[in-house]
């Protein structure tokens, strides 16, 4: 009887015993389930994210800064660009030069080997060229052709300057945009050689600044000469009849 208590009572402690460890595995694997997925979640912990901030907050950050902002609208600085629209300027109408030459030069060619008789001949004998003298028609064809060359000259040098300089030729012409827009919206129409229509003139900001004072001067008298022939054709205007 004594010993089948004995065993009795081991069998319980040994049933006890499993039920525990089984309680126990079933408890760690759920606290390991807990903790992956704590580990694996996007959000951090409360006092993490208030001491260490978080990665897309500095990005945010960063792209409210002013200078994160402005740039994809950056323009060129005015003085530059105004700088650089001379050069270009003053570099084409040098460019120009030799092109006209060989306007010129290709036209005396032509004319010497198309019409020999016109040099060397008794100038009785000359005939005219579709009704002109011919000094006159060889003149004119080679100014003509010369103005053709200077102005392709002028067009050859702006596209090559372009072709190698592809992004400060997209910045000069957003700058040039932008500088037209203000030109068209202060500008005053009236007499464009008079008041710089299109502000050729202007070199330097403070250039620009005297054109927007003599703007405002032009706009104040071409209001107040509104306002007199306003009121001058009302006073001519007589009251009706009764």
């Amino acid at each position: 009887a004594t010993g089948n208590s004995q065993s009795h009572t081991a069998t319980c402690v040994l049933s006890i015993g499993n039920r525990m460890a089984s309680l126990g595995l079933g408890a760690a694997r759920q606290l390991r389930r807990t903790w992956m997925l704590s580990t694996s979640s996007l959000q951090q912990p409360r006092f993490l994210h208030a001491v260490v901030p978080h990665r897309a907050d500095k990005e945010n950050k960063a792209a409210a800064t002013p200078a994160a902002a402005a740039a994809p609208g950056k323009l060129m600085p005015f003085e530059e660009y105004i700088a650089l629209r001379t050069s270009l300027r003053r570099r084409g109408l040098v460019c120009g030069v030799p092109f006209s030459l060989l306007g010129i030069f290709g036209t005396s060619v032509v004319l010497v080997t198309q019409y020999p008789e016109m040099f060397g001949a008794d100038p009785a004998a000359i005939q005219p060229i579709m009704g002109l003298d011919p000094l006159v028609f060889a003149g004119a064809l080679g100014m003509g052709n010369g103005l053709v060359g200077f102005v392709v000259g002028m067009g050859f040098f702006k596209g090559l300057w372009r072709a190698m300089n592809k992004t400060r030729a997209a910045e000069f012409d957003k700058r040039e945009e932008d500088f037209f827009q203000r030109i068209v919206k202060h500008r005053v129409g009236g007499s464009k050689q008079s008041d710089d229509y299109y502000g050729d003139k202007v070199k330097s900001l403070a250039g620009y600044k005297k054109w927007l004072e003599e703007q405002s001067k032009l706009r104040k008298q071409v209001a107040a000469s509104s306002a007199a022939a306003a009121a001058t054709a009302a006073g001519d205007v007589q009251p009706p009849k009764p």
